[in-house]
């Protein structure tokens, strides 16, 4: 019997229970795998638990739901951004994200920065379909559900993806920073800023700072 553990990243705790219910039902009738359940339901608990492994011990899996509220101490913004952390400092640990979000860019934003093992639309998820996507990952395959495979994997060879310095012009613009501030917060001149600027526009179809600061909240990059 192979044990495996694993950890449910929602900041929802009604939602993490549910997953934890489903899995830990399927451990007790399994000869295969015997699992070990842990739910987060922050960000700042979720490094807490991350730092908190011995040399001897990781996680194998995670569940990560990518709308996670900002931790401002940790530089950390959303669930996007505390994967790509998991990801640095757990190598070897398989991700199934998790998210209700349906916008194509969106999810082909986080697709291409993540990389994930497993991408579940919550929409499409049951119980059934979360442990086909645990036993299919847990076997050394990738799982994506109907949603995933019709929106997102059509569009895999765009490569669109907003790297660390838009996202941080993103979150400096909803802060309200003029150019003044950005010029001494992000790493680039002003032309380079303007011109990160008239990409994002041009990208989620924003026609002023104001529009684009709406557009990504709306779109889930802030």
């Amino acid at each position: 019997m192979k044990y495996i553990n694993i950890l449910i990243i929602d900041d929802h705790p009604m939602i993490a229970e549910g997953y934890t219910n489903v899995l830990e039902a399927f451990s007790l009738n399994n000869t295969d795998y015997k699992l070990k359940v842990v739910s987060a339901y922050s960000i700042d608990s979720t490094i807490k638990k991350i730092k908190g492994l011995n040399t001897k011990d990781t996680f194998d899996l995670i569940l990560l739901d990518i709308s996670m509220p900002p931790n401002k101490e940790h530089n950390i913004f959303s669930g996007e951004e505390l994967g790509i952390y998991i990801k640095e400092r757990l190598p070897n640990t398989k991700i199934i994200v998790l998210t209700l979000l349906n916008d194509n860019l969106r999810l082909l934003n986080i697709f291409n920065s993540l990389n994930p093992d497993g991408f579940i639309i919550k929409c499409d998820l049951t119980s059934k379909g979360l442990l086909e996507a645990v036993k299919t990952i847990l076997t050394g395959n990738k799982y994506f559900s109907e949603t995933i495979n019709t929106l997102l994997l059509k569009k895999a060879r765009q490569k669109v993806v907003f790297d660390h310095i838009d996202k941080s012009i993103l979150q400096e613009l909803a802060n309200g920073s003029k150019m003044k501030e950005l010029i001494q917060l992000i790493p680039l001149t002003k032309s380079g800023i303007e011109r990160r600027k008239r990409i994002l526009k041009k990208t989620l179809k924003a026609k002023s700072d104001r529009d684009l600061v709406i557009t990504a909240r709306e779109k889930g990059y802030l």
